[in-house]
């Protein structure tokens, strides 16, 4: 994934500010308090769930409500946007980009779910952790963690490599095999079951054959009437061929008839529809010249109206041209008047402007050099409360340590004590638990001989049972002929064979049932055993952990008495300017010898006066600075404003002198025009009289055209019926041909009828239809009685078929009660891996991360020491000293040595556990020197190559060499941080 940019609005120190991120290494620079670790915070809370306090820290100082935006690259290349809202308004919703649409994500746990997919991270993984302690670890808290306690590392450490999920997953695989045991019971039963169901299977088959020799028969009788149906059904289908074409026939007739009834009609319209043409044909061979004549003198007239129209239009030309002309004319003289005011205007304007900028000009200068005068302070001040900072940081420091110490000495004489004494007193049933627990193999042997006898058992039972039936009245059951060998009735015999049986069944069930109890204790005591010998584990952790605190405590009580006030308060007193009495007090109680927490509170009374007077005086000093800085900025401000004012009047000087000379050659253009406008009114005017006379000419036309109205309009009249005549005489010729053919047809049909009539015989007709029914009426019942016997066959074969399908169903429950027990066998074993997994998947975690880690630490420091991450998650250093072999713990460790250190582990965690290929590092070079600092510089990106983004935030330019993007971010008292 890659993060493309994020926009903060009123989140802590940031109004509102947008930063753009690169690919590789972005290094976030700026000051101590410039709000460069508010960055990685935000992004920690809008796209991991972090939260870095509360909601109202988080929150700009006065706002109710504040926004975090960030836009990145998932791993499916699509572009999202996350927006997280904090205060009155709390809302988490997240856009595609590309689309432009919102994903349909509600609540909490969707967004999470879905920026774990879109991030590569297992749905497993809690996103909070995984900032927090990998990818995104707290300014100030590399190192905390390999200070705490074993324990507490243990369960730290553990949770982030993942090693408890093997016992968890062995505890929860406990309901898995009890649920197996309860499906082998349940198999058992319905075998049983289906067993007796299946008992007729053999009985259902001879039935299912029975059946279909029947249907044989019956299908063979259809098949013989059958045919005796298709030959009736052929006499009879000729025979209605006959009669239908005889109907048919008929039916012509009588419409061949009608048909030539209607065409004599339409023959005796056609002629005299042809006689009125005709009359209308003559009127228009007669009217055709009066109406030729009339349309050329119409197009005449229309070209004379055209041109008495053009004559008019020039004529008012003229008369508008002649308007125009005398307006213009007064409209230039009146401009040219009003151009020469201006000018004058514009010209003294200028000069009055010229000569107030350079009044103006001393007085800012005057007004920038008592400005910078007063800012030159301000380095003092900064410098004072810095002095007081330090100072209550290291007081802080102080109260931390007392209360560490406190912490861990109520923890070492409290409820480790009390836990050491609780598994003390468990730990005295291990030896007889042990003495149970060993004899659980024997046992279950025994169990599983038991129960392969009571299998064996049951099934000569089963056997006799069958048997039994079978030798009814004296039969042998094998021989089905009477039995010579045992006098009387067998079925006695098999009676008693089935009792011995049965009782012998009995004893071996009281005898499983100890026995399982018996196993079932053992099982008992052996997961008791293992629980306590991980007590014991426990008690040496406790002990471990003991000597620890000892230690622990040992060492915070040095580093307790061990810092110096002298250097903290000889600054505070030079930068602030301070009297000496109140220091010197605060120095000898320091120095004295400290019994209790009354002398830390008594120094800490003392610090607090003497920062109480320095801020008081310090507040002084700044309003007073503030106050000047304020008059003098003002000022500033107003000279400032005055230059910019009279600048822009002089560039509205000049803006407005372009106008009038861009006003003044439009007036020259208007000039022109007035000159081509005389000149177009001769033109046109003489154009007009090109057109005299037009009028009288087109009176004349339109009284020629009025005498030949009357022949235009009679050929008008009687063009449309004349011109059918031609189409009225072909039409009647063919009409006549067809009531001819039609006429043939009709005596040709009467022929046709009368040999049918001869051929068709009505009561042979009859008798052949009656049979076939008769036929027919067989053939159905025979069918019915078909479909009976095969409605039976389907019911047998559906009753074999469920007796097939359950002797398929006992040999798959069979085949599943194999697979069961193969399930249970390998279930078990998986079980045995879990539970004892853990420690060697832990132990080569932590191998793997100590190489590299020792790798990184040895680039970092340039020293020839060998770092090992231990089985208790303590680092520990192995180099020469004084030419010997030393080898320290953590807490031995010189504060450079911790962070080297730290960093060392963290970058190896951060390559092998992370899976969103990005990584921040908040202020790493803490309590390094310039060396280290350099290393580290040069080792981030190569342990980290493969990442997608780095982001380095430090107020330290030492990674300004190796980084792809620079960000600096600056402070500001009113708008707040910002890019510089």
């Amino acid at each position: 994934m890659k993060i493309r940019k994020i926009r903060l609005q009123n989140i802590k120190s940031y109004v509102d500010q947008e930063i753009t991120f690169n690919e590789g290494v972005n290094f976030i620079s700026g000051i101590n308090g410039a709000g460069k670790s508010t960055i990685i915070e935000a992004i920690g809370f809008a796209l991991f769930d972090h939260h870095p306090g509360t909601i109202g820290e988080f929150l700009r100082y006065g706002t109710k409500t504040g926004t975090i935006t960030v836009e990145f690259c998932g791993i499916d290349e699509r572009e999202y946007r996350v927006v997280r809202k904090l205060g009155t308004s709390s809302l988490w919703t997240v856009f595609d980009l590309e689309s432009g649409g919102e994903l349909d994500l509600h609540g909490t746990r969707d967004v999470k779910n879905w920026l774990k997919e879109a991030m590569g991270i297992d749905q497993d993984m809690e996103l909070e952790h995984l900032f927090q302690d990998i990818v995104g670890v707290p300014q100030g808290t590399f190192v905390a963690p390999f200070l705490e306690t074993p324990s507490l590392r243990k369960k730290k450490f553990d949770a982030i490599l993942k090693v408890e999920q093997y016992r968890d997953a062995y505890l929860n695989t406990r309901a898995a095999a009890k649920l197996l045991d309860e499906r082998m019971r349940e198999q058992e039963k319905d075998l049983a079951v289906l067993a007796a169901e299946v008992q007729d299977y053999d009985a259902a088959k001879a039935q299912v054959q029975s059946l279909k020799t029947t249907i044989r028969e019956l299908e063979e009788t259809l098949q013989q009437l059958e045919g005796e149906v298709q030959n009736r059904a052929q006499k009879v289908t000729e025979l209605e061929r006959l009669k239908e074409r005889l109907e048919k026939t008929e039916a012509s007739l009588q419409a061949l008839a009608a048909t030539i009834e209607g065409l004599e009609q339409r023959e005796k319209d056609l002629r005299e529809n042809l006689a009125q043409a005709a009359q209308a044909y003559r009127i228009v061979r007669n009217a055709a010249p009066g109406y030729k004549a009339y349309l050329e003198l119409q197009e005449k007239a229309k070209l004379l109206e055209k041109q008495k129209r053009e004559k008019e239009g020039l004529e008012q030309e003229v008369n508008r041209l002649k308007q125009t002309m005398a307006a213009l004319q007064a409209a230039i003289g009146a401009k040219e008047k009003e151009a020469a005011a201006r000018a004058a205007d514009l010209q003294a304007e200028e000069k009055e402007l010229n000569n107030r900028l350079a009044e103006n000009a001393a007085l800012l200068a005057k007004a920038k050099e008592k400005y910078q005068r007063i800012m030159a302070g301000q380095e003092a001040l900064l410098r004072w409360r810095q002095s007081e900072e330090k100072l209550v940081g290291a007081c802080a420091g102080l109260q931390d340590i007392y209360r560490e110490i406190t912490a861990k000495g109520q923890l070492l004489e409290g409820s480790l004590v009390q836990e050491e004494a609780a598994i003390l007193e468990r730990l005295e049933e291990l030896t007889p638990l042990e003495a149970v627990a060993e004899q659980l193999e024997a046992r279950e042997k025994e169990l599983n001989r038991s129960r392969e006898e009571w299998a064996k058992l049951k099934e000569r039972l089963h056997s006799l049972q069958k048997d039994s039936q079978q030798a009814a009245d004296g039969l042998c059951p094998f021989l089905k002929s009477p039995c010579q060998n045992v006098a009387g009735d067998l079925r006695g015999f098999f009676a008693r064979q089935i009792a011995e049986v049965e009782k012998e069944l009995d004893s071996l069930k009281e005898t499983g049932l100890r026995l399982a109890d018996e196993v079932k204790e053992a099982k008992a005591a052996r997961e008791k055993v293992l629980v306590l010998r991980t007590e014991k584990k426990r008690l040496q952790q406790i002990q471990q952990q003991k000597e620890a605190l000892t230690g622990e405590i040992a060492q915070l009580t040095l580093r307790f008495r061990r810092p110096d006030f002298a250097e903290l308060l000889d600054e505070l007193r030079k930068t602030g300017d301070l009297p000496s009495d109140e220091l010197e007090k605060c120095c000898n109680l320091w120095n004295r010898e400290w019994q209790d927490e009354r002398d830390l509170d008594t120094v800490l009374a003392a610090v607090e006066a003497v920062l109480e007077q320095s801020g008081t005086r310090r507040a002084a000093k700044e309003k007073d600075f503030n106050e000047r800085l304020q008059e003098a900025s003002n000022t500033l401000t107003r000279y400032s404003t005055e230059k910019e004012n009279i600048i822009r009047a002089l560039d509205q000087v000049q803006a407005k002198k372009k106008l009038l000379a861009d006003d003044l050659a439009a007036l020259e253009q208007e000039k022109k025009k007035l000159s081509d406008m005389e000149a177009r009114v001769g033109e046109t005017a003489g154009k007009a009289a090109a057109f005299n006379g037009v009028e009288e000419a087109l009176e004349n036309t339109r009284t020629a055209q009025e005498q030949r109205r009357r022949d235009y309009e009679l050929y008008m009249e009687n063009r449309a019926t004349a011109a059918k005549k031609d189409s009225l005489e072909r039409e009647l010729q063919k009409l006549s041909g067809e009531i001819a053919n039609k006429k043939d047809q009709y005596i040709r049909l009467q022929e046709e009828k009368q040999q049918l009539v001869k051929s068709f015989n009505p009561t042979a007709y009859n008798l052949e239809k009656a049979e076939l029914d008769r036929i027919k009426q067989k053939h159905i019942a025979q069918n019915q009685i078909l479909q009976e016997r095969k409605n039976d066959l389907q019911e047998a074969i559906e009753r074999l078929g469920s007796l097939e399908k359950k002797l398929a169903a006992i040999k798959k429950l069979e085949e599943d009660m194999r697979r069961t027990r193969k399930t249970q066998r390998l279930l078990e074993a998986i079980r045995g891996i879990l539970n004892n997994a853990g420690a060697p998947i832990a132990k080569v975690y932590l191998e793997n991360l100590s190489r590299e880690a020792n790798e990184i630490y040895r680039q970092i420091s340039s020293e020839n020491a060998m770092l090992e991450w231990r089985s208790d998650y303590d680092i520990c250093l192995t180099d020469n000293f004084q030419g010997r072999e030393r080898v320290r713990i953590f807490k031995q460790f010189s504060g450079g040595e911790q962070m080297t250190a730290a960093l060392a582990v963290r970058l190896a965690l951060l390559k092998q556990q992370s899976q969103v290929r990005i990584g921040f590092f908040d202020e790493p070079t803490a309590n390094l020197d310039t060396d280290r600092r350099l290393n580290l510089a040069d080792t981030i990106p190569r342990v980290t190559g493969d990442f997608d983004q780095l982001f380095i935030i430090s107020h330290d330019d030492t990674f300004d060499s190796m980084t792809d993007n620079i960000i600096q971010i600056k402070k500001d008292t009113e708008a707040g941080s910002m890019l510089e």
